[in-house]
């Protein structure tokens, strides 16, 4: 499969099946047709294509490999980045995703289960993932089978230390970000 992302650089993904899973391959080639280096990712349990996006807005479209599916849907995510000369491994995020939300993190919203769902919002800081908020929605259908309550909170924030947010702010502001709005069935 060739890809090709806004900076005019090609990549070409090759997937090899295995005893112990697959091995996806991604070659990356620079706009005057020089291979650059190849990405692998070994012992991975899903066949989807990767994704070529930038989620963090600086231009330069992220790699994001899918690595396993598990049955709840939650798909694990081997993130690249591009550090100044090439491609580095940057972590792994897992759930339905990643986007990038408006308010500018690496937004993934993963199934716990039936009533939970967890939403972390994230950052590049040197070219690592790192969880700025993680926020948990807990949704209760009513006993009559009709609608519910959910409800978000803040489970940890210690990404936004130093911010001058109050925790009355950041519940404010990330309980209504799109991609909780979405994960949370009675609205």
């Amino acid at each position: 499969m060739d890809f090709r992302d806004g900076s005019g650089w090609s990549f070409i993904a090759r997937y090899t099946s295995g005893d112990n899973g697959a091995t996806q391959s991604i070659e990356v080639i620079d706009n005057t047709g020089v291979t650059r280096q190849t990405l692998v990712e070994r012992d991975l349990y899903t066949q989807y294509s990767p994704r070529f996006e930038d989620l963090d807005g600086d231009g330069r479209d992220e790699v994001v490999i899918p690595r396993d599916l598990a049955a709840n849907g939650n798909v694990t995510y081997a993130v690249y980045r591009w550090a100044t000369a090439e491609f580095v491994r940057a972590g792994e995020l897992n759930g339905y995703g990643p986007e990038r939300t408006p308010s500018g993190y690496i937004g993934i919203a993963a199934k716990d289960t039936y009533i939970y769902w967890q939403v972390g919002f994230w950052t590049f800081e040197n070219h690592r993932l790192r969880e700025a908020v993680h926020v948990e929605i807990e949704s209760r259908p009513n006993d009559t089978g009709g609608g519910g309550t959910s409800i978000c909170r803040i489970t940890d924030a210690s990404g936004l230390s130093g911010s001058g947010l109050t925790d009355a702010d950041i519940q404010q502001r990330f309980c209504a970000e799109p991609i909780v709005r979405w994960a949370t069935p009675f609205k």
